[in-house]
């Protein structure tokens, strides 16, 4: 049986990262210049318009204008939120938001709007401060889901590294004992504990003793990579049957309890 591939370092990578940093690179790098641009060509459109002789409704073309400009003012505030880092994040925003708020303001007043700057200026702070609290709080909802998929894939990874490490340590396959003139194929999960008798050993199985004419230290390297720990000069114990431990004894999972060698103390680490 073949071990399986541990995760290479691409696949440690996984869309977690990458996504995000996509998407940041998009914002800081593509989304400043776009809303400039659309504001310039809106404020052109609007005042084009407001010159025509086409007619047109001056107040809907007024709702239009605040409308656009107050949406635009925000994006800029949220593109710079984007693109510039600290310390100077918050001053670049608070000069965006003057210079557009200000020039979305002359608009208006071109377009025949009696509100003061100042009133401007708070509407488009108020509306900015919105879609920043929004703008955070889906950052934040996508650091959520980035570390979560980060803490799946991290126990994965690691699902995959102990599967890689147990296939490796523990082969399959029954293991040889030999049993008086013969040898006998035990499976190495039915056995619990290996017991010294004299120069020989004893193995405690399922299925009753087995008496095992051969040393206790061979039978101790032969059990080895399948989990078997020396635990005491008289005693080899399986693992997975340990329910109970201390630092005097182990108690098995058939309630029989196994001293524990100060010289193996260490092992059971």
């Amino acid at each position: 049986m073949s071990a399986p591939t541990p995760p290479t370092t691409d696949e440690r990578r996984y869309d977690v990262t990458n996504s995000g940093r996509a998407r940041d690179t998009w914002s800081s790098r593509i989304a400043l210049p776009a809303v400039v641009t659309a504001w310039a060509t809106v404020f052109v459109l609007l005042t084009a318009l407001a010159s025509s002789d086409l007619g047109l409704n001056r107040g809907a073309l007024l709702a239009l204008a605040i409308t656009g400009t107050a949406a635009l003012t925000a994006h800029a505030v949220m593109a710079a939120h984007s693109r510039i880092f600290s310390p100077w994040r918050w001053p670049a925003m608070a000069l965006t938001l003057l210079v557009f708020a200000s020039v979305g303001h002359a608009l208006l007043a071109g377009l025949g709007m009696s509100q003061s700057w100042g009133q401007d200026l708070l509407n488009h702070t108020v509306i900015c401060g919105f879609a920043l609290a929004i703008r955070l709080a889906w950052a934040g909802y996508r650091a959520r889901e980035a570390l979560e998929g980060e803490v799946r894939l991290r126990q994965e990874i690691e699902q995959r590294l102990e599967l890689a490490r147990s296939a490796t340590a523990r082969p399959n396959g029954p293991v040889p004992v030999k049993v008086g003139h013969g040898h006998a194929l035990l499976d190495p999960t039915t056995v619990s504990l290996l017991e010294a008798d004299g120069n020989f050993a004893r193995l405690h199985t399922a299925k009753g003793e087995i008496f095992a004419s051969e040393s206790l230290k061979m039978l101790a390297a032969r059990f080895a990579p399948y989990g078997f720990v020396r635990v005491h000069k008289s005693y080899v114990v399986n693992r997975a049957v340990v329910r109970v431990r201390n630092s005097e004894w182990l108690e098995l999972a058939d309630r029989r309890r196994v001293p524990v060698g100060r010289a193996f103390r260490v092992a059971l680490d």
